[in-house]
């Protein structure tokens, strides 16, 4: 295989670094910086915390034990073995580690994504403009979470089965290696459903083609759906993974799960990509149904196909859901791809127009080699004696851009970038003082009585585990009443004194942009402690 960055040494010329070789390290570059982040999520904590239970037997439980509020509910903790691994390099090397190992994830997972569009014959300038196009619109969902494995195995799966349709990978090859890829996706995190759902729209292609191989992808889409049984709770994990599909109230609270706003700053990449696609659905609607058709025209292939369901079923799920705004452009990618290339070739030919170019700027025009070295391709006579001058400028440009963006990026994610961001964002200044509070209450005999912050549960499950929490990340466990009810105390609807005062609250920690602090404080209660990032507050009796 030839290699991504250096071509392969050419008698007389030496190691050559292209032009195409700094966009494509620029590209990753660029893509592995937005990944790197600190371990700020908000469900961070619950994850390491599930990890240390791995062993101890509450993990694998099936019961809740971390809250006051849903103790000894039904609980399954479906990426189980990615909390142990995160608890794991937590504990052995710090959150840098799952840092490093979560940024890791997602280089892979867009590398993979580019594999898919040069599959197709694009060059690596497109090809680079989708994937970074793709991997913008999904930076608002990365983070330091087991959500990043979801980006991977969907662009795995995409491979694998492109690969099948172009008849690279066997029948039986591919069900192997599908089924252990869905046992692991099924530990690990709750989206393994895409599995079977990329393989149904495989099979949909295929039908629709009146290909044979349609029976095959059938079978291979319920084996992706029985497969996943085998793991610690059996059928059980099946709606436990659906749980926050299903349920409107965590579509309503939970920030993620919202509706996406369209028009700001964070959705920019997500318009392009809609816009790309409805531009082209509207060319592919016009010469479906032009008079005029193209007898040498391709007919799509079953893998275009999967790849407009899919995309088109993905897109309307994020447009309901901004927890799926980020699986669009691993999906849709050579679609992108595809509607970029036909830009360019019309601007070519209006180019050509009006210079009095007549050379032929169709798709069926002959195409540079894309195995030639990128080097060579377009290059004009005579250029030879000055390669090994701009390949060492192009690989010192890379070089000084990977330095610069990694010591930006360290300083994220090293352990004194760790802990700033966790002090800006989680209100750790109140922690001594909830420590004496639950002390308080321990020796009266009573357990503590906390509401917080749904962002704050996990750093207490992870940081203070003798506290109980009110709510944390951990939805499907909570369900639409607890969401409900934190809803309305924090919203301040109308009766939300007397169901604080039925809760028998002993404190209340919440961010100082909360509502909730000021409405309490009018009420008589005072502030126990308090920092930059939030504030404990207990009622007036309290100690």
């Amino acid at each position: 295989m030839r290699a991504l960055i250096v071509t392969r040494p050419r008698e007389g010329t030496g190691v050559r670094v292209g032009l195409n070789h700094v966009v494509v390290a620029l590209t990753f570059l660029a893509i592995g910086y937005l990944a790197l982040q600190a371990a700020t999520d908000p469900d961070y904590g619950w994850h390491v915390a599930n990890g240390r239970h791995l062993l101890d037997g509450v993990l694998l439980g099936g019961r809740d034990t971390y809250s006051w509020t849903a103790a000894g509910a039904p609980w399954v903790a479906h990426e189980w073995l990615t909390d142990g691994a995160m608890a794991f390099l937590h504990d052995t090397f710090g959150p840098v580690a799952n840092s490093l190992a979560a940024a890791a994830v997602v280089l892979v997972a867009f590398a993979l994504v580019a594999v898919r569009v040069r599959a197709r014959g694009h060059g690596w300038p497109l090809t680079s403009a989708v994937t970074l196009l793709a991997a913008i619109a999904a930076y608002g969902s990365m983070g330091v979470r087991p959500q990043m494995l979801e980006l991977l195995y969907l662009a795995a799966a995409l491979v694998l089965c492109e690969a099948w349709l172009r008849r690279q990978l066997g029948t039986a090859a591919f069900a192997v290696i599908g089924a252990l890829g869905t046992l692991l996706w099924a530990n690990t995190h709750g989206s393994f459903f895409l599995a079977p759902a990329v393989l149904g729209v495989v099979t949909v292609g295929l039908l629709v083609l009146r290909d044979r191989r349609a029976v095959a992808a059938a079978l291979l889409a319920g084996l992706a759906l029985v497969v996943p049984l085998l793991n610690p709770w059996g059928p059980a994990l099946f709606g436990f993974a659906t749980e926050s599909l299903r349920s409107q109230v965590a579509q309503t609270v939970i920030q993620e799960w919202r509706v996406p706003d369209l028009l700001s700053l964070g959705f920019v990449a997500f318009d392009l990509e809609l816009v790309l696609l409805a531009a082209g659905a509207a060319l592919a609607g016009w010469r479906l149904l032009s008079k005029a058709r193209d007898r040498r025209a391709q007919h799509p292939s079953a893998a275009d196909l999967a790849a407009i369901l899919l995309s088109a079923g993905l897109t309307l799920a994020a447009l309901r859901s901004g927890r799926f705004v980020m699986l669009v452009g691993i999906a849709a990618a050579p679609l992108l791809a595809w509607v970029l290339g036909e830009i360019a070739l019309a601007v070519r030919a209006r180019q050509g127009a009006a210079t009095g170019d007549t050379s032929d700027t169709s798709q069926d025009a002959p195409r540079p080699d894309v195995h030639a070295s990128p080097d060579r391709v377009g290059r004009p006579a005579g250029a030879e004696h000055d390669a090994p001058g701009r390949s060492l400028v192009n690989l010192v440009a890379i070089v000084a851009v990977t330095l610069v963006l990694g010591a930006i990026a360290w300083g994220r994610i090293s352990p004194a970038g760790q802990q700033r961001a966790l002090h800006a964002d989680y209100p750790y200044g109140t922690l001594p003082a909830l420590d004496r509070i639950a002390a308080s209450t321990a020796a009266r005999g009573e357990p503590l009585r906390l509401l917080n912050a749904w962002e704050y549960g996990g750093l207490l499950l992870m940081d203070r585990p003798g506290v109980k929490v009110f709510i944390d990340g951990r939805s499907e466990v909570y369900g639409d009443a607890q969401l409900l009810r934190y809803g309305e105390l924090l919203g301040l609807v109308p009766g939300w004194q007397q169901r604080l005062a039925d809760l028998g609250v002993d404190a209340v920690l919440m961010p100082r942009a909360s509502a909730l602090p000021g409405a309490l404080q009018r009420l008589g209660w005072r502030v126990a402690a308090a920092d930059e990032a939030g504030v404990l507050l207990v009622p007036p009796s309290g100690a």
